[in-house]
């Protein structure tokens, strides 16, 4: 990978789509953080079957407090850790076209000083 991309995925019971996204994904993203907001289904067991892939699991709240904000910055704190080039941001039922591939490798490094 030309980049180190991070994506930062908020899900809940979306372990459906996660098992086919996340390998997508890994194709162009170094690491994947997931922060699982109290899921039912099998999410974590997904997420651990891959190596890249760093599962977090939220406390579980009650009905309708969504700290959807706060969710954000947690996963943001955790990416910072591994100095990406990039974040990506995205929702678990969130698909990329496949052009994304290319446009990423065709970004130019920033010239930091």
């Amino acid at each position: 990978m030309k980049h180190n991309v991070i994506a930062c995925i908020p899900t809940k019971d979306t372990a459906w789509l996660l098992k086919d996204s996340i390998p997508y994904l890994l194709k162009f993203c170094n690491k994947l953080i997931i922060s699982d907001d109290s899921s039912s289904d099998n999410t974590k067991d997904i997420c651990l079957s891959h190596e890249r892939v760093i599962y977090q699991k939220r406390p579980k709240r009650e009905h309708g407090d969504r700290q959807g904000a706060l969710q954000r910055q947690e996963l943001l704190t955790e990416a910072y850790k591994h100095d990406p080039d990039y974040f990506f941001f995205l929702d678990a039922d969130e698909v990329p076209s496949p052009s994304i591939i290319d446009w990423i490798n065709s970004l130019k490094p920033r010239d930091i000083e």
